[in-house]
């Protein structure tokens, strides 16, 4: 469609017609709002301005935006939209890290940890909770004989 979506999946393609493409298939659009193409060029890479180049030679800027994260809404796997256009603008100074990939902020370990620690701490309160419960059962056990 004609929607703009936004992602931060930096894993790019370039497809059968040479437009520089998502994993999804979606263009990568330019600082213009057009596609970019490739087709027919030499060498392309990507600079940490984000600039696609072609044997070293400018051909085209990745269009990196700076967003306020509350005007923006999930829309499937790895894509965002605006909810509200002034949301979203262009970054003064985009910074683009070719050749890696935003990896998760989760901590294994210490979520590991955690879960442990949680999965424990209500153990201790069933067992507690069991005493209890015998304690009261076996008090108006004895009260009833009495």
């Amino acid at each position: 469609g004609t929607r703009v979506l936004y992602t931060r999946a930096g894993n790019l393609q370039i497809d059968g017609t040479g437009n520089l493409v998502t994993s999804n298939g979606r263009n990568i659009l330019d600082t213009q709002g057009r596609a970019i193409n490739v087709k027919g060029r030499l060498n392309i890479t990507i600079d940490g301005r984000g600039n696609v180049l072609s044997n070293q030679q400018p051909i085209a800027r990745i269009q990196v935006i700076q967003a306020d994260t509350t005007q923006l809404e999930k829309e499937g796997d790895t894509f965002y939209r605006a909810t509200r256009a002034n949301g979203v603008q262009a970054a003064a100074n985009p910074q683009v890290r070719p050749g890696s990939l935003e990896q998760s902020n989760a901590n294994v370990m210490q979520g590991l940890v955690h879960l442990i620690t949680v999965s424990r701490s209500f153990e201790m309160a069933q067992r507690a909770l069991t005493t209890q419960d015998e304690l009261l059962r076996q008090a108006t056990t004895e009260i009833g004989k009495v």
